[in-house]
């Protein structure tokens, strides 16, 4: 069946009868928004897969006893796909997926949940490393830092109007090198919210990382990237320190984690590709990739130093060398997604592999690469990062958090500056804020960077 779905609530027929389907939260959240924003239809009961009964006053029904008192099923369920393949075809003719956003949109405007997933705050824009996959060495924006006098007067905006439970500090620039981080931390973390950040790890150190446990971090990733030496070289970082410097105060930051065994969660994130991946072509660098046994001995050795560490420190830790064999196997052969795997208390590993980018990021960094690549763009796909906006060191707000890293489109995406406005709702609720997430829940690109956003490469 080729699914039926709604996406606003005038969609629905003047003074309908409609069955939810789904007695869950997001059922009762619909039900609340049809009382409120259809006065004219009826609610007259709700449908679930197994059990029958009664919820808030209205019948609880399941499918072989709905009968023919309806006009329309609405699901409203996370278990869409399983009512749909489930249910007779008889009834599919008048059956409708409710869209998500229908529920968001409503608690948004009372208020009950946050309105997005996690917002990005650019602190600032400058970097100690000039990664040659990155688009910071060709941005324009470089060298700039949000004041911290604007930083809480955006605190104070995502708080005061329930925008988001949990804050991620980065952006263009390397977070640590911002002036007044600790400070940064400390104020968000005083207003409740969940605070995370990353880091290249040029800066992570014992006494750094101490003063953000102090300031109540909640998660820090550290950018380890890889584990030779050869790959730092594309990194090009700036203070001349080399890789062994750079390795060893990294695990003097791990070992005071182990010591101290914080609230905070430490992450380290290293990045795998196929060697063969025309992404690893595309960023230009194949020399990079770990090939077959070679990984897993690079891996093993890492382990061996976290499991040494972990033994000075009484610090239990569970590195399972078979079930990493297992996924460095299926990194060499399939790819992978990202995969994150806790060896401790409040420490994981983060394998990420080598991603896609947008065609505009190619065209920039690696012209001289696109003519040995297919490019293919995505097609209908709901975009996943429009639930992640970034505020950037200015206040220019952006539908998520890859967009100010646009060379072509990023000014035309600008939704809106915090800064200028005492409601932050006319950003983020604005005729252009309504207009691009109402397309992007329909898998409609506005623009050349969001419709390459998901690109696939092959080799031509």
């Amino acid at each position: 069946m080729t699914e039926q779905r709604i996406y606003e609530l005038d969609q629905i027929p003047t003074e309908a009868r409609i069955l939810i389907y789904g007695c869950g939260e997001r059922g009762r959240d619909l039900r609340d928004a049809l009382s409120e924003l259809r006065p004219d239809v009826r609610v007259i009961g709700f449908g679930d897969s197994f059990k029958s009964g009664e919820q808030d006053g209205l019948p609880v029904m399941t499918p072989d006893t709905f009968g023919n008192n309806y006009d329309l099923i609405l699901i409203a369920s996370a278990y869409e796909e399983d009512i749909l393949a489930g249910l007779d075809p008889a009834l599919l003719k008048s059956t409708y997926v409710a869209d998500r956003a229908i529920v968001i949109e409503y608690n948004i405007s009372k208020l009950k949940h946050p309105r997005f997933c996690n917002i990005s705050v650019e602190l600032t824009t400058h970097c100690n490393m000039a990664c040659e996959y990155c688009v910071h060495r060709v941005s324009p924006r470089k060298n700039h830092v949000m004041p911290l006098a604007d930083f809480e007067s955006v605190l104070d905006k995502i708080v005061r109007y329930n925008l988001t439970n949990e804050l991620m500090l980065s952006g263009l620039g390397e977070p640590l090198l911002y002036p007044h981080y600790d400070d940064a931390v400390r104020l968000a973390k005083n207003t409740g919210l969940t605070v995370n950040s990353c880091t290249n790890g040029l800066l992570f150190n014992s006494e750094k990382y101490g003063k953000l446990v102090d300031a109540g971090l909640d998660m820090l990733c550290v950018s380890l990237h890889d584990l030779r030496k050869e790959s730092f070289v594309y990194r090009g970082a700036k203070n001349k320190k080399t890789y062994n410097d750079y390795f060893t105060q990294i695990m003097g930051g791990i070992e005071y984690h182990m010591q101290r065994k914080p609230d905070t969660m430490l992450e380290i994130l290293l990045t795998f590709s196929k060697p063969e991946d025309p992404v690893s072509s595309l960023w230009g660098l194949e020399a990079t990739t770990y090939q077959g046994s070679h990984g897993i001995e690079l891996f093993n050795e890492f382990a061996n130093r976290l499991e040494d560490l972990a033994a000075q420190s009484d610090y239990e830790i569970t590195i399972d060398r078979e079930v990493f064999k297992t996924l460095f196997e299926e990194i060499h052969t399939f790819g992978i997604n990202r995969t994150t795997v806790l060896i401790g208390h409040n420490l994981r590993l983060l394998f990420s592999p080598i991603v896609p980018a947008p065609l505009d990021f190619m065209k920039v960094l690696r012209p001289e690469k696109l003519g040995e690549i297919r490019h293919t763009p995505s097609s209908g796909e709901v975009c996943p990062g429009a639930g992640y906006p970034m505020i950037t060191h200015n206040g220019d707000t952006y539908p998520c958090c890859t967009v100010p890293m646009a060379e072509d489109d990023s000014r035309s995406l600008c939704l809106g500056n915090i800064h200028e406005s005492e409601n932050p709702l006319d950003v983020f609720d604005g005729d252009k804020a309504r207009n691009f997430f109402k397309n992007m829940k329909r898998g409609i690109f506005t623009c050349g960077y969001c419709a390459t956003c998901r690109s696939t490469y092959s080799f031509r």
